[in-house]
């Protein structure tokens, strides 16, 4: 029903189920002019008007359309093709400037390493990609893929060879690019091999007589050519494919290569000569022989000219950019670079090997890996390599003041390379399905040496979850211990409590002695994910712990909620506990992140539900609806566990852990994950995390609509912890996942995960330059004050300055038809020409309505004066009155509180859709399909807010009473002063603003929040206190 009450063909019920009744005799018009005044020392220029009423005594005039208007209505012709047409409706920029300027790392060259020991020694060079590379020898070319290197893999090797080729060829490099490459491989420092150069392509000179190949990797694509001299025979080129499973050749020529990787393309061979500066192309194609090999047939040229044969690869499915590799972290160093790690596959290249049904493991275990990049990330700096012969991942980064670089990770080598160690072996904690032992490493600002590099664990196995360095340079981690002889100093508990402990260690500025490492538990398991630490050597921590008798100290929450809760803790330089708390309810919560601000509140991100620690997707059931769903909540954006197994959360304490500052929910209808938050020096927080959720609150949004399957997203909270400055999805149809988040000293924000999505967004809304980089992505986020204007515009301003036309927005012929089945036969049998006709002439006096958009019988409800002017026959009907007087006086209070540029800007498949001519206008779409998605009419209204804070509204909403939160609150909460946001309390504004309360006491503006959106938000007028 498109109003809140009831009604028949016969008359009109003016009950409003569960709520009361709100009508009235007076609209207001608010003068234009401004008239500052003092009013107990606080200067107002708010326009103070006049209450009053026009309601015409005696209008005896039949409502008729202008021709314009009926050119408007589709369908029906012009009245007088002389009258100009209606003013289109205005351009409306739905583009938001809080743009993802993604980093184009896809632009980046490919890098062409050359060997100086790091590789075979046949290998000459190699091209590294995302968990594949290719590796060039003078008698064939490698093509691998770490997809494979499961022991039931099919063989994940690819050679490529020449037959007929010349011995010995001579391979070239060609262009050097900026930036080096480092292998810190093994625990042997004679075997690292450091500064290595990268370029940009290299050659094959002479490959056959007289014709060289030439590969190249501009713009991430790998690109060949077969230059063949005047006078050579390119008959001579065979190339011979091994490890493939099948050769085809497709309608539009290309080659397509079967492997057991996924399908390899080389386009149809694109052959030219450039002859007196002309480029003439010759005709050519492939030719399949026996064993896998295939030929060029070339049409007639020039022999007296060079003849270039470009087969060009399209490799970027498969090498695609030098960062296509599994992003877990990224910080942002003082002179503004961008440095990252994560995992990366091993570059090492059996050059001898038998192709085999099952692989035996061992050369092609992953390493972790660091690169950095220039400030506008055009080009890499460095890129290192670290690990031993077998798997390691790099969880965590930090960058102390002098540029030098600190990774922590997990390795399962028993040769990791270790230089001035606090441990220098494992202690036997390999175990690949948990972890294995922890790893500290230091790195030099330029990448290229080890400053120090230790082992840290016991007998068990141990897992990382964060590290941080303070500013005399000392390092700090936490993870997850399983040993009961991790190593100990200074330690609060000495001893591993439960099944798997967290733990703390401080190391010294040179990394070979502990300041203080100690357990962190209970009785029970608990996981050490975060940590960061101040400017005075204080380090704050988070994690999660199913333990009933964590050793709690100054704690805001002193026992077990639930199943597990997150913990918060702050230690000293020393070690020493300042405070330590449970954070959580009666479910399954954990902190996954933490920041803190320049007066050190604390900041804690995570997940609250029901999926068990580690595993948040894996649920296959429906969640439990009798699921506690209490986590604590202060001041919160959003109030309700929306639906699924876990909601994301965001919770400030206060700097002594005494207090929460705020805490609330953020989500929607599935499972949601908070996993990296950052704080500016304004205290707006940055988040990021997963979802699978299809109604994840978005505003401003850089991907306003859900991927599929599992989308990033990053959002911005103001100070308040109450207001979204904006949110988006972030991700295409397969799993993508925001895994870091850092700012720069500009607050510029750089978003970091990898994706699965073959159509991760590259183009619009990303404005075409965020660029999904294989596994890996980074998206830059620039600082924004917010697409949506901060001058409120009501549509009833907006379509009054553009002269629009309202019986071509209020009337629907479609609409008209389809629900009044007695006017649509009798325009079918020609009675009238168009339902419109019959609607001026008797629709509305019968009060039939003209669209979704108008209820006759609501309107004389809410309007009384207007009823007894219809009824005294003075108007037609309330249609009448609205079009001519009604509109323009704001007796329909949606129309004055929606903001049609706002819901523009923040709903752009909506601006899509006006702008294409679905909708007439936005305020079309929300009232007929925005409201029941819960889309919020204005930047100062919540309607989720709303329905949650009122239990008769939500009744209401259930029953079908209402439509929305909104429509209720235009007609009857906005006289009852009920809260609109976390952000609007009317009861406060009123209090703190007398002048206002005096002019709504005296009608000038229907309530304080009226007039908060028109001019307070503007004049610097808090909303609540």
């Amino acid at each position: 029903m498109q109003g809140i009450f009831f009604s028949d063909e016969n008359g009109l019920n003016p009950k409003l189920t569960g709520l009361d009744l709100f009508t009235t005799d007076f609209t207001t018009e608010i003068s234009p002019e401004i008239s500052p005044e003092i009013n107990g020392g606080k200067i107002s220029r708010t326009p103070l008007g006049i209450a009053h009423q026009i309601v015409p005594d005696t209008i005896t005039a039949i409502l008729q359309p202008t021709s314009q208007e009926l050119t408007a209505i589709s369908g029906l012709p012009s009245v007088d093709p002389s009258i100009e047409p209606l003013p289109e409706n205005p351009a409306t920029d739905a583009t938001d400037p809080v743009t993802g300027e993604g980093l184009n790392l896809q632009a980046l060259p490919l890098s062409f390493i050359a060997n100086q020991g790091q590789f075979d020694p046949t290998v000459h060079s190699v091209v590294k990609g995302a968990k594949q590379a290719i590796a060039f020898t003078p008698d064939k070319i490698l093509f691998n893929s770490a997809d494979q290197w499961q022991s039931e893999k099919l063989p994940n090797l690819v050679q490529l060879t020449f037959p007929g080729a010349n011995k010995n060829t001579q391979i070239d490099f060609l262009d050097s690019l900026p930036g080096v490459s480092n292998f810190i491989k093994g625990e042997n420092p004679e075997n690292w091999v450091t500064n290595v150069p990268n370029y940009a392509g290299l050659i094959y000179q002479e490959l056959y007589n007289g014709i060289d190949l030439k590969y190249s990797g501009l713009d991430s694509e790998l690109k060949s050519d077969f230059i063949v001299q005047p006078g050579a025979d390119p008959s001579q080129i065979r190339l011979q494919y091994s490890g493939v499973e099948n050769i085809s050749i497709r309608e539009d020529g290309a080659l397509v290569l079967m492997t057991p990787f996924g399908e390899l393309v080389e386009n149809a061979p694109i052959v030219y000569q450039e002859i007196n500066g002309e480029k003439i192309y010759i005709p050519a194609q492939y030719i399949l022989t026996e064993n896998h090999t295939v030929r060029f047939e070339i049409s007639e040229y020039n022999p007296n000219y060079t003849l270039v044969i470009d087969p060009t690869i399209q490799y970027s499915s498969y090498i695609g950019g030098s960062l296509r590799d599994s992003v877990s972290d990224i910080v942002v160093n003082r002179a503004g670079n961008i440095i990252v790690t994560g995992s990366t596959n091993s570059t090492d290249f059996p050059t001898q090997f038998s192709f085999q049904n099952r692989f035996g493991g061992g050369a092609f275990d992953g390493d972790a890996f660091v690169t950095k990049l220039s400030v506008d990330g055009s080009a890499v700096v460095f890129s290192t390599f670290l690990g031993g012969s077998g798997n390691e991942t790099a969880k965590s980064i930090a960058v102390d003041n002098a540029g030098d670089i600190y990774i922590g990770g997990v390795t399962t080598s028993g040769n990791f390379p270790v230089l001035n160690a606090f441990q220098r072996s494992s202690a036997d904690g390999i175990a690949p399905e948990f972890g294995g032992d922890a790893f500290v490493t230091k790195l030099s600002e330029d990448g290229s040496r080890l400053i120090y590099s230790t082992y840290l664990g016991g007998t068990g196995v141990e897992n990382v979850g964060g590290i941080a360095v303070d500013n005399t340079g000392s390092v700090s981690v936490i993870g997850t211990t399983r040993s009961a002889d991790f190593p100990g100093q200074n330690a609060l508990d000495n001893q591993r409590d439960g099944d798997e402990d967290a733990f703390i260690t401080k190391f010294s500025v040179d990394g070979t002695r502990l300041i203080f490492s100690t357990y962190l538990g209970g009785s029970d398991r608990e996981f050490g994910e975060a940590i960061v630490t101040d400017n005075g050597g204080n380090i704050y921590v988070t994690g999660a712990t199913e333990s009933e008798n964590l050793p709690v100290v100054a704690a805001v929450q002193s026992t077990l909620g639930g199943q597990s809760d997150a913990f918060v803790g702050k230690f000293d330089p020393n070690g020493n506990a300042i405070f330590l708390t449970y954070l959580g309810g009666g479910d399954v919560d954990q902190g996954l992140a933490i920041a803190i601000d320049q007066s050190r509140s604390v900041y804690v991100t995570g997940k609250t539900g029901l999926s068990n620690i580690g595993q948040p997707f894996a649920a296959s059931e429906p969640p439990n609806p009798q699921s506690a769903r209490n986590f604590p909540l202060v001041n919160p954006f959003q109030i309700t566990f929306f639906g699924g197994y876990d909601d994301a959360f965001v919770t400030k304490l206060s700097e002594r852990g005494d207090a929460l500052l705020y805490s609330t929910y953020l989500g929607g209808n599935g499972t949601d994950l908070g996993q990296a938050i950052a704080v500016d020096n304004q205290n707006n927080v940055y988040l990021t995390g997963t979802t699978n959720s299809s109604d994840f609150p978005r505003l401003n949004a850089l991907q306003p609509t859900f991927g599929g399957n599992r989308d990033a997203f990053v959002l911005k909270l103001a100070p308040d912890g109450k207001t979204l400055r904006y949110s988006s999805y972030i991700g295409g149809g397969d799993i993508d996942s925001g895994q870091a988040i850092a700012l720069d000293l500009n607050n510029n924000v750089y978003l970091a995960g990898f994706t699965n999505s073959t159509d991760f967004p590259t183009q619009q809304p990303f404005q075409g330059t965020l660029r999904g980089v294989g596994d890996g992505f980074i998206v830059k986020i620039p600082p924004e004050t917010g697409p949506v204007p901060n001058q409120f515009e009501s549509y009833t301003q907006f379509v009054l300055k553009e002269n629009l036309s309202l019986l071509s927005l209020f009337y629907d012929e479609n609409y008209y038809l389809t629900n009044n089945p007695d006017v649509a036969q009798a325009v079918a049998a020609g009675v009238y020409p168009n339902g419109l006709q019959h609607y001026l002439l008797h629709g509305q006096s019968e009060r039939r309505n003209p669209s979704k958009l108008f209820n006759e019988n609501l309107y004389l409800a809410q309007n009384p004066d207007v009823a007894q002017v219809v009824a005294a026959g003075g108007l037609r009907s309330g249609f009448e009155h609205f079009n001519r007087f009604g509109f323009a006086e704001g007796r329909d209070r949606r129309l004055v509180l929606f903001d049609q540029v706002f819901y523009l800007a923040t709903n752009p498949d909506v601006a899509a859709a006006v702008a294409g001519g679905a909708f007439k206008s936005a305020y079309e779409h929300y009232i007929t399909a925005g409201q029941f998605e819960r889309r919020n009419p204005n930047r100062f209204f919540d309607d989720r807010f709303y329905v949650e804070s009122n239990p008769d509204v939500a009744q209401a909403l259930a029953a079908g009473a209402i439509n929305s939160g909104f429509e209720h609150f235009a007609f009857a909460g906005e006289t009852q002063r009920r809260q609109v946001s976390p952000g609007y309390d009317e009861s406060f504004y009123l209090a703190d603003n007398p002048d206002v309360a005096a002019v709504v006491a005296a009608g000038g503006l229907r309530s304080g929040f009226e007039h908060y959106i028109r001019f307070g938000f503007q004049e610097g007028r808090p909303g609540i206190g």
